[in-house]
């Protein structure tokens, strides 16, 4: 049953479409073209004040364990290669708290200076870490040689830090806080039937709660070709549902969700002249579960999760391939409110947002969408069938 809680989100989040919608038609009409509502970075407008903008982007471990610091100019104004900058990046133990290295790094001695042009950016990669139990603190130009950025912070010390974007402190504990993996199905055979298992997977938390607001899944089908809003497409899915995979019966379905296609269609509604009230997702459409109430994931546990659907396969020659990949994002952000983020609706330039800080406070930035998530290596689940 829905409970008037649900109702009363719903009814906020289709409120806050009509705004939504305003400006979508404004954005889509000074970008001209979509790649801005899949949180695409280059998409998004840069400093156009006329003043370079020296920032920190990312701190992060890479796959070998070496500490990577991103340093860039977010603005479509260059600082000429000869300044002479430079980035400091310090390396402290959370066990304690001391610092355990510090690197200085002169732009002059820099090989690489994209970091200086024009909405350029380089990666510094000072070592390699035992483990990520330690906090980074990075900034570029501290010492003010470059006086007329648009984000100034003057002079400061990196040790103390700053507010402004020269300046970005990270605990690299921070990076795992969540994972997903996909998992096998017990048959990798495309199907055709009600109610089939057509994806699998688990969130874990490492050390904190995280709580889950929205997933999203791509479909992909061949031999189809685009996304037609007509019966032509051949493989497609109906009545798409998210459970927790040890209570997969018949009416145990994850029910607090809302979904959409990208079209942004309730379920309830028809997308194919049918007539039949069923949306079907066909290939290149996304799947978009929407949580009425953030999904709560406990620190030290992993949840499993099953899709099932039904499954509609009217090839017969060939064969029939189709998939779903869970959608990340390519854009780090983070906002105190959810609606921030999810846009209402299902109306978002974010396919995977979450929070790792105790719902339902809003007093900080705690909503992230899916830029951090780690796992892989593939994030994708292909069923096929041979005719």
């Amino acid at each position: 049953m829905v409970t008037q809680t649900q109702i009363e989100k719903i009814s906020s989040k289709y409120y806050f479409l009509g705004a939504i919608v305003v400006s979508v038609i404004a954005l889509t009409s000074y970008f001209g073209t979509n790649q801005y509502f899949k949180g695409d970075v280059n998409s998004v407008p840069k400093e156009t004040t006329g003043q370079p903008d020296l920032a920190i982007d990312k701190i992060y471990l890479d796959s070998s364990n070496r500490l990577s610091v991103v340093h860039s100019n977010q603005s479509t104004t260059e600082v000429t290669s000869d300044t002479k900058g430079h980035t400091y990046i310090y390396i402290y133990k959370n066990s304690d708290g001391s610092l355990y290295k510090k690197w200085t790094y002169s732009w002059s001695t820099l090989k690489d200076k994209n970091f200086l042009k024009a909405n350029g950016s380089s990666i510094i990669q000072p070592q390699k870490l035992d483990s990520n139990d330690y906090t980074i603190q990075a900034c570029i130009d501290p010492n003010n040689v470059v006086t007329n950025e648009s984000n100034e912070a003057g002079k400061f010390d990196c040790a103390t830090g700053s507010s402004a974007n020269n300046f970005k402190k990270y605990n690299l504990k921070d990076q795992n806080k969540i994972t997903v993996s996909v998992l096998p199905l017990s048959s990798s055979e495309l199907i055709q039937g009600q109610n089939r298992d057509v994806f699998k997977f688990t969130v874990t938390a490492s050390n904190v709660d995280i709580y889950l607001d929205r997933l999203t899944f791509q479909l992909a089908a061949t031999p189809d070709v685009g996304a037609t809003p007509d019966a032509s497409a051949k493989i497609y899915l109906q009545d798409p549902q998210l459970y927790d995979a040890s209570q997969t019966d018949s009416g145990s379905e994850l029910n607090k969700t809302v979904i959409y296609d990208n079209a942004y269609q309730h379920l309830a509604d028809d997308d194919d002249g049918s007539k039949d009230g069923i949306v079907d997702f066909r290939n290149i459409e996304n799947i978009v579960f929407d949580f009425i109430s953030p999904y709560k994931v406990p620190a030290g546990t992993t949840k499993t999760f099953i899709i099932k659907a039904n499954v509609f396969d009217k090839n017969t020659v060939g064969t029939s391939y189709l998939s779903l990949t869970l959608l990340r994002d390519q854009t780090s952000i983070s906002y105190d409110s959810v609606d921030d983020l999810d846009g209402g609706a299902g109306d978002s330039a974010y396919n995977f947002i979450w929070s790792d800080y105790k719902y339902p406070l809003v007093t900080e930035d705690k909503w992230l969408n899916g830029y951090t998530v780690k796992g892989g290596p593939s994030f994708t689940l292909v069923l096929s069938k041979t005719h």
